[in-house]
């Protein structure tokens, strides 16, 4: 293991372990305190707040595990640090030059003697002085920490001492229930089961329970609790009445109701770790205690008399034997006996905790001086660090605008609004001239949009007179007419968020009228999105207008869908058909949003309110209603109900003609049934695909089916398993293509053919034109047909790759290059090299004579190189290294190839092919050395080996940079979408930063995710003063570089005051 982690574990832990000694102490205060004012409540109150306590002593350090870590007391000792050091520099004078660096002058003023200190010992000269004061302060803050720190390493090691020794308590007790289970037994009379199985009954406990004689127990015990074991003293049996066995089998029995066995448990390991501290054991003792007092209720209650009850406690007393507890067991003796005869029958006993008055003082007190320094620092931290922080954004605005960066300005005025400074936001966004980007000037849009983000940061704190005073200000510029939307759409999404529908309604109202639905619509959106769809609907039951009512409905409906809320839906169009009987399409509409999330959620829902829904559909015009019958049928087949989908497709036809074209509901897969069989051939069950066909009554539909299915199986990879049943789809085809073709003329059918799938579009030539022979269809008879009949893969399983290679040279005999291509990366896919470049030749002389009969040979060209470039990236991905290899050498430097050659080599860097990485690397072709070059800097990035990095990028530079003008390999190997890891990208970025030149167009970008890098991993690291000097050169990127590294130490605080969040340096 590594031997870093071992130790910021270790240093975690002992933090942790310190911290436990005030958090425990305070929670153990906080419970006496509760005690004493719950003293006379029922002893299962006082348990459950005991039980509460030791479980806040378990959150509690897991919290300071992962919030507090090294980092933060590394950091709090830094500055501590620091600022004892700045205040030394200030009183005494700096050592003089020559002397060691490593000491300093000290004047201890009690006797003016000068003293030499190492700086390493100021910590250690500081521990003595008197501890009053700033002095008092520095103690706590510097000299204790850093002196735990010193011995943090002990601590761990005594805690784990501690643990290893307790365990041994855990061991023998767990031997000592074993002992009990197996040893010492008998079996016990019928009516004493009787009785323990209705008192089971009673207290309604499930599980079976074993009641047994035990010669090993002096008093009646419990054990386990998935198979409880109740044993029985000799003595209790012979001694005992059935009622005094009642009661004390109910006391056992109302251990196992109440978990106490589990409970008991977890309290003994809290003892076993947590062993050092007095609260645990003392919360530990309460509970136990405590927990006897909750069974003895339990049991008065089911006997119903306290004296009898008390009795048999000092029965149970008076047979106790000198035998040792047993830890991990519970019996009716525990506790002490005084205490619970003297609570049983009503006199005063000795309580825990103190008085009611004295705890609400105690309490009062604490808590009222805990906020108060609370609040006050809180206070007095938040508003220095407010004032720092506005100070900064203002001297960053001050050279944004003077260096003419609107884009930098508006995103600062954005964060001083945040600060609180609205108007001061607005001011300095105001500077800002409005334009093009192109002309240098802030584009009106974005300038509107921001001037609305900050109305909205003001609305957060209810400052509405802010932002009805920029909305009377704006002056719309004619160019940009709607600017003041955004500022409009902020306003009313705050009175519905608020529930002020009448303010809402009159401000709607007062705007524009064409300005109206586009308003209400953002608004509606936002406001349900948030949880406010109540508020919302309240606002639409009062609108009139009924384009915004249109809008205002499908944003509501559209909001409770992303929500996840289908019967919010449901009732939601039953609310529009209350108000508007005669608006069905718009009830419908809502309505088909709660179909689908309850397709997607609920699929009893979706079946229970089908038939409701499809009446409503049925009564829809047909042009509206054929998309909603095709949507319920695709929301059944997308939920694997394909016969369903099939039955609610009876009324969609192959195409259906819309306002303006016809829309595709074949070749896309868009028609249900023709998707429901797309689906099935994926999960292989192509029997259940061809059963679905037979259910289709629509014969397009049913041809249009069965086209696909042949498609699928006949140019899939299992059409040897399948020869029988695509035998039977093609039998089946002849008949529907001749009554098909009987049907349309032949120009529908020419403009039909061209959206069906392919293998139909080919038979509905041959149909639609009797008279053509098929021979004179070549690419039907000689490309498709034997693709189908013979399968290509097949042919190259059986090894007879000399028939593949004739019926290639056929297609390009036939000038077929297309298909020829295609037959040829199946071969480089399954590796026959020898064939591939017999046939690669055969298309390249293909090609050279289609250019020349074209007189396109640039075309040709590049469509030599594509096919090259796939089958090698084919040949690797099959495996072939080799073939690949030999493909990629044949291959020139076009804009094209290279994408080809560094996906190869992508994907060698992703499995770990470094092997065929080298070996492109030392190749001859500068594209396989290129992308190899490449991909290796990627890796080294990825295992962070800096001196690698260095070494490859330089070579890269070396040979390629002059040839990469337009990307950098450093751009690469910095971009965050490649490199994941904040710390692996910074030392990509840091190498990046010396290596690139400032005056290069790939440093700014670089540069601005360098210094985000460093502020995120490293906050309390500041920009070097030397870095900043360089950047003087280019003042709009110095800027650039200030606010992203602020930014990166936001959001790493952001990130540590996140719950269980830890810092990206740890």
């Amino acid at each position: 293991m590594n031997m870093e982690l071992v130790s910021d574990l270790a240093q975690r832990v002992g933090w942790t372990l310190v911290h436990s000694v005030w958090q425990f102490a305070i929670i153990a205060a906080f419970l006496a305190v509760t005690l004493g004012l719950v003293r006379r409540r029922s002893s299962h109150v006082r348990y459950a707040l005991m039980l509460i306590a030791m479980m806040a002593m378990v959150v509690v350090p897991a919290m300071t595990l992962f919030v507090v870590g090294t980092g933060a007391t590394v950091s709090a000792e830094f500055v501590a640090n620091n600022a004892i050091e700045r205040e030394l520099e200030d009183v005494y004078p700096a050592s003089p030059a020559g002397r060691d660096p490593s000491a300093i002058n000290l004047t201890d003023s009690r006797d003016g003697q000068h003293k030499v200190i190492p700086t390493s010992q100021i910590e250690l000269a500081v521990v003595p002085m008197p501890a009053t004061g700033a002095n008092a302060h520095r103690l706590i803050t510097t000299a204790l920490p850093n002196f735990i720190q010193e011995w943090m390493n002990a601590i761990v090691a005594v805690w784990l001492i501690g643990i290893a020794v307790l365990s041994i308590r855990l061991l023998v007790g767990w031997r000592a229930i074993r002992t009990l289970r197996v040893s010492g037994r008998l079996p016990v009379a019928e009516p004493i089961e009787t009785i323990a199985s209705r008192v089971a009954q009673q207290l309604g406990i499930r599980r079976a329970i074993e009641v047994a004689q035990s010669s090993l127990v002096d008093v009646p015990t419990v054990i386990g609790w998935l198979k409880p074991l109740v044993l029985l003293p000799a003595s209790a049996i012979s001694g005992l009445s059935s009622e005094q066995l009642e009661a004390v089998i109910a006391h056992e029995l109302a251990h196992v109701r109440r978990y106490d066995y589990v409970v008991n448990v977890f309290q003994v390991l809290m003892e076993t770790v947590f062993f050092y501290h007095p609260a645990v054991w003392w919360t530990a003792h309460l509970m136990r205690v405590e927990r006897e007092s909750c069974c003895d209720d339990i049991a008065i209650l089911m006997t119903g008399d306290r004296v009898r009850y008390a009795r048999l406690l000092v029965w149970l007393e008076e047979a106790r034997g000198p035998s040792a507890p047993m830890t991990l067991a519970m019996s009716a003796g525990s506790g002490s006996l005084s205490n619970r005869i003297a609570r049983i029958v009503g006199s005063r006993s000795k309580a825990t905790g103190i008085g009611p008055l004295t705890s609400t003082a105690i309490l009062a007190f604490v808590t009222g001086v805990g906020c108060f320094l609370v609040a006050d620092a809180g206070n007095s931290t938040a508003q220095e660090t407010k004032a720092k922080d506005a100070d900064k954004l203002r001297a960053w605005m001050t050279r944004a605008v003077e260096l003419e960066e609107w884009g930098r300005l508006s995103q600062l005025a954005r964060e001083m609004a945040e600060a609180g400074e609205y108007d001061e936001a607005l001011d300095w966004l105001s500077k800002a001239p409005l334009g093009k980007s192109r002309e240098g000037k802030l584009e009106p849009k974005f300038y509107y949009r921001v001037v609305a983000e900050i109305c909205e940061t003001a609305l957060e704190h209810d400052r509405l007179d802010f932002a009805m005073g920029v909305l009377d200000r704006l002056n719309e510029p004619k160019e940009y007419p709607s600017g003041q939307g955004y500022v409009r759409n902020a306003i009313l999404t705050y009175y519905l968020s608020k529930g002020q529908i009448d303010q809402a309604i009159g401000f709607l109202e007062s705007q524009p009228e064409g300005t109206r639905p586009s308003i209400a619509n953002k608004a509606v959106e936002r406001v349900a999105l948030s949880g406010h769809g109540d508020h919302a609907e309240a606002f639409w039951r009062r609108l009139t207008d009924a384009k915004v009512l249109k809008t205002c409905e499908h944003e509501l409906a559209y909001g409770y869908y992303r929500l996840h809320q289908p019967d919010k839906i449901w009732r939601f169009g039953g609310e529009i058909a209350k108000s508007r009987p005669d608006d069905l399409a718009a009830e419908v509409r809502v309505l088909d949003m709660a179909m689908h999330k309850y397709a997607l959620m609920s699929w009893g829902t979706f079946e229970q309110r089908l038939p409701g829904f499809r009446t409503k559909v049925a009564k829809l015009a047909d042009d509206n209603r054929a998309p909603y019958e095709k949507q319920l049928a695709l929301y059944a087949a997308n939920g694997k109900h394909y016969e369903l989908a099939v039955e609610l497709s009876t009324r969609i036809p192959l195409l259906v003609m819309g306002e303006f074209m016809a829309m595709d509901l074949s070749g896309a897969d868009r028609h249900p049934v023709l998707y429901s069989i797309t689906e099935l051939h994926k999960q292989n069950r192509i029997e259940q695909a061809f059963s679905i066909v037979d259910l289709v009554e629509d014969e397009t539909v049913k041809l249009a089916s069965l086209s696909r299915l042949a498609d699928l199986v006949g140019f899939g990879d299992g059409l040897a398993d399948h020869q029988e049943i695509f035998d039977r789809i093609v039998g089946q085809l002849t008949p529907f293509y001749e009554r098909f073709a009987q049907q349309h003329d032949e120009a529908t059918v020419r403009d039909i053919e061209r959206n069906l799938p392919e293998f139909l579009s080919l038979h509905l030539q041959r149909v639609s034109k009797p008279t053509i022979s098929p021979d004179d269809v070549p690419y039907l008879n000689r490309e498709l047909l034997p693709r189908l009949s013979q399968s290509i893969d097949l042919l190259i399983e059986q090894g007879h790759i000399d028939q593949i290679e004739s019926h290639v040279e056929k297609l390009l005999d036939d000038r077929n290059i297309n298909g020829s291509k295609w037959i040829v990366t199946k071969l480089a896919a399954a590796g026959h090299t020898d064939a591939v470049e017999r046939l690669r030749k055969h298309v390249k002389l293909a090609y050279d004579k289609e250019s020349a009969i074209k007189s396109k040979s640039s075309e040709s060209i590049w469509d030599y190189r594509r096919f090259l470039a796939v089958s090698a990236l084919t040949a690797y991905s099959s495996g072939e290294r080799d073939l690949c290899y030999e493909l990629f050498l044949k291959l020139d430097r076009n804009w094209m190839s290279p994408s080809f050659v560094s996906r190869v080599a992508y994907r060698a860097r992703e499995s770990g092919d470094m092997e065929f990485l080298r070996r492109m690397e030392s190749s001859p072709s500068p594209l396989m050395r290129e992308a190899a070059l490449a991909s290796l800097a990627m890796a080294h990035v990825d295992q962070g080996d800096m001196k690698a990095i260095e070494d490859t990028t330089a070579t890269f530079e070396r040979e390629f940079g002059e040839k990469n003008q337009h990307w950098s390999i450093y751009r690469q190997i910095t971009d965050d979408r490649a490199v994941k890891d904040p710390s692996k990208r910074f030392v990509a970025t840091s190498i990046a930063m010396q290596r690139v030149p400032l005056d290069s167009p790939h440093y700014a970008p670089i540069a601005r995710d360098h210094a985000k890098l460093l502020g995120q991993l490293y906050p309390d690291k500041p920009l070097s003063t030397e870095w900043l000097a360089k950047l003087n050169a280019d003042a709009k990127l110095r800027l650039h570089v200030e606010i992203e590294h602020a930014a990166g130490v936001r959001s790493s605080a952001v990130a540590a005051a996140s719950p269980g969040a830890t810092r990206l340096s740890d």
